[in-house]
């Protein structure tokens, strides 16, 4: 065994020191109990290993490390027993809630103390316009968060839809009907005109999302509100014009785009522009709302939103507003992205409102007319799967660019499922199972082939309605002779399928590490000038385990499984508590 120590210890990781001395890297293994069984997380190539596997908050965990040799070989369980492991409690918060729910609708109180939180504790916003790297913005600071993590985990017999959590009757985004009831409330509710709609609209937008172009508008959707505000709360001004047009014509306020310095390509999109705008339609005229830079325009009268075209027949329009990018922003000087296009009348309408997103096949649509699907927070949790949501993050990010800023604010979260093979509510929580017999005994293997010389398959579909940054799978299995094989296999489609691992042992605990399938972060073998990479975040993926038996049926099988996937959380979604009364 190799030495390990406790450098860092947080709700959501617990960073690792490992003494790989002449070793090429450490198999990392964890267990609750001292005694084992011990469960493979991951592997360590440097002297420092962050574990981010399912920690539950104030339980103890135990660790060791085995060395690692080839991708291929692995430790036998038996090994694991020698040696002390290095024990690790993890922290929870210092206040936690629990409540056992077991109706379709259910309210509960919850009293915070304290004078700090989410409302009053954030410090700096964009100083200047576009100080971050190639035009990005920077996220706004904040000084204290009380909030910790959110779990929301089936303990029941059947599987729960959509389960969700709404705080204080705020970021309810479940769908876009969710979000457009909320931005009524924003106006007052009640009876409310056009005008008051689309300034409600202009100030939700504002107050929810910053800019930080990392140039997904094309590639995930991010133009549909529902994914905006909830896996990212951050990306450039198409997306927040589109994003704001569809929630205006949700609410039923008639709304256009205008791209500045643009032209219109054969799909009736903008192309090369120097910014995108959303307009909304009141009272007979248009009015100019940029939710993106924050700002719109008076005429002088100084109560009506002036429009495009006002400020082409008087440009000294543009001059009758601040330039706010936040609490702590400072006007911009000449106001670039408006004067010249304006002045010169270089801008154009898009007429294809769908705008563009990625179909189930992974090509890019933008069918003038044709909307892309409307997005949900749908989620099925199979018993004993749990969803877990931290407001801070561990690093793991679906996004990469040179115009996205470094310290760009998001959280990070889990789906983790581990069924109970044993059991029978484990073959309800599969996708299709198929020549497969099992074992409720421990003493044989308790999912194996019915017959030997016929190979058998069970399917795993893990989704999300998070991006999916990142996932580990776990399994325990066993093969008795060499003519026996067990193979994990891995698809995002359900369709076609690439082998992962093959089990070489007669009986071992295994992490297979699927990061780089599933994160396209992580693909940067492109330059980065490529804003596409041409490959989308995953919202879904599927995992097959085939298993053949050369002599004896249960002689090879999978005793465990364990599925640990990251998703990627707007921080601003979630569900906050204040000080108070929530």
């Amino acid at each position: 065994m190799l030495k390990l120590s406790v450098l860092q210890v947080e709700v959501n990781r617990v960073r690792l020191g490992v003494e790989l001395a002449d070793h090429a890297g450490a198999r990392i293994y964890r267990s609750r109990r001292a005694t084992g069984p011990f469960e493979e997380v991951g592997v360590a190539f440097e002297e420092t290993y962050d574990d981010t596997v399912h920690l539950e908050p104030g339980r103890t965990c135990y660790y060791k490390a085995a060395e690692w040799r080839a991708p291929s070989l692995y430790p036998e369980t038996s090994s694991l027993d020698e040696g002390t492991p290095l024990k690790v409690t993890v922290p929870r918060a210092q206040k936690e809630r629990r409540f056992v729910l077991t109706e379709k609708r259910e309210e509960i109180t919850i009293s915070m103390g304290g004078y700090l939180d989410e409302s009053n504790t954030v410090t700096v916003g964009p100083e200047v316009y576009c100080p971050g790297p190639n035009s990005s913005m920077p996220p706004y600071d904040q000084v204290f968060e009380p909030n910790q993590y959110v779990v929301i985990e089936n303990l029941g017999e059947n599987d729960v839809e959509n389960p969700w959590v709404v705080a204080n009757g705020q970021r309810d985004w479940w769908s876009v009907e969710t979000m457009t009831r909320e931005i009524a409330g924003i106006a007052g509710g009640g009876r409310l005109d056009d005008r008051d709609r689309m300034m409600a609209i202009w100030k939700f937008v504002v107050d929810e999302l910053y800019d930080s172009r990392i140039g997904l508008s094309w590639f995930d959707q991010t133009s549909d509100p529902v994914r905006l505000f909830n896996v990212y709360g951050f990306e450039g001004c198409v997306a927040n014009a589109i994003t704001s047009r569809r929630l205006a014509e949700q609410m039923g306020v008639k709304s256009r785009e205008i791209w500045l310095g643009g032209t219109i390509d054969g799909y009736g999109r903008g192309r090369s522009c120097g910014h995108d705008i959303f307009e909304a339609f009141a009272d007979g005229d248009w009015h100019f709302l940029d939710t993106d830079l924050m700002v719109f325009f008076l005429k002088r009268d100084n109560r009506t939103v002036a429009g495009s075209e006002d400020f082409s027949r008087d440009i000294d329009l543009l001059r009758r507003s601040h330039r706010n990018l936040g609490l702590c922003g400072r006007d911009l000087p000449e106001k670039d992205y408006y004067y010249t296009p304006f002045r010169e009348r270089k801008y154009v309408y898009p007429p294809n409102k769908g705008g563009a997103w990625m179909d189930a096949t992974g090509k890019i649509k933008q069918t003038p007319g044709e909307y892309p699907p409307a997005q949900t927070m749908a989620l099925r949790l199979r018993p004993g799967e749990k969803l877990v949501r931290y407001w801070d993050n561990v690093g793991k990010n679906v996004i990469r660019g040179k115009r996205l800023y470094p310290t760009v604010r998001y959280s990070n979260g889990k789906l983790a499922y581990r069924p109970d093979l044993r059991g029978p509510l484990a073959l309800n929580g599969m996708e299709s199972i198929i020549n497969v017999a099992q074992e409720t005994s421990g003493s044989r293997v308790a999912l194996h082939p019915e017959k030997k010389g016929e190979v058998s398959e069970v399917v795993w579909r893990v989704a999300s309605p998070y991006a999916i940054a990142g996932a580990r799978l776990g399994i325990r299995c066993r093969c008795d002779t060499q003519e026996d094989g067990l193979e994990v296999l891995f698809s995002k489609d359900g369709e076609t399928w690439r082998s992962l691992w093959v089990a070489i042992g007669r009986r071992l605990d295994a992490c297979v590490d699927l990061d780089w399938y599933l994160n396209p972060a992580l693909n940067d073998w492109r330059g980065e000038t490529d804003l596409g990479w041409r490959m989308g975040p995953c919202y879904q993926y599927y995992i097959k385990v085939a298993m053949w038996a050369g002599s004896r049926p249960h002689g090879v099988g999978l005793d465990a499984i364990r599925f640990d996937t990251d998703i990627q959380c707007a921080t601003r979604s979630l569900p906050s508590l204040f000080c108070g009364e929530n």
